[in-house]
């Protein structure tokens, strides 16, 4: 809507001074089909299924804890019973620790490679928007684009400069 707001207040002032040329660019595809973020998605792939089988291991011994507990507890002594669900009390704790600290990792590394990779994107729509001498470039999805000439889709087009420079 504010986009809506901003074009009807600019468009008849840029009339005047010149032809407006608008496009677009869906940089959600373009982040995941250029040759980095490929690599980067795969990336963040391997991480993540090294994280989640540790975090498998990890709770399988859990599970392993609780059920040795379960069937000893009766016949382990109030100390030693004591001491082995502290154990598990505190296992449980390391791993619910763990898994938020990979998961927090995760994301981390998710941003740091989407904050790279866009800053290259803005980069060339910037470039190609200065060459071809466009008004607006707008992303197709925050500017709620519902229907838009397929001649005016620069996405192509920037996916295949930014893979040409290699991300710069």
């Amino acid at each position: 809507m504010k986009w809506i707001l901003l074009l009807s207040l600019l468009l008849p002032a840029a009339a005047h001074a010149q032809v407006t040329k608008i496009a677009f660019v869906d940089l959600e595809f373009a982040l995941n089909n250029v040759d980095e973020g490929k690599k980067a998605k795969a990336i963040l792939e391997q991480n993540y299924k090294q994280q989640k089988d540790q975090l498998a291991t990890a709770s399988a011994n859990l599970e392993r804890m609780a059920t040795e507990l379960k069937n000893t507890a009766l016949v382990l002594s109030d100390e030693a019973r004591r001491k082995k669900e502290t154990e598990y009390v505190d296992a449980k704790d390391k791993f619910d620790a763990d898994k938020k600290a990979a998961y927090e990792s995760w994301q981390k590394k998710e941003a740091n490679l989407t904050r790279d990779l866009l800053g290259g994107l803005t980069t060339i729509v910037q470039e190609i928007g200065r060459e071809g001498g466009y008004t607006f470039i707008l992303e197709r999805h925050d500017a709620s684009v519902l229907y838009a000439q397929d001649n005016i889709d620069l996405t192509k087009q920037v996916i295949e400069r930014f893979n040409k420079k290699g991300g710069r």
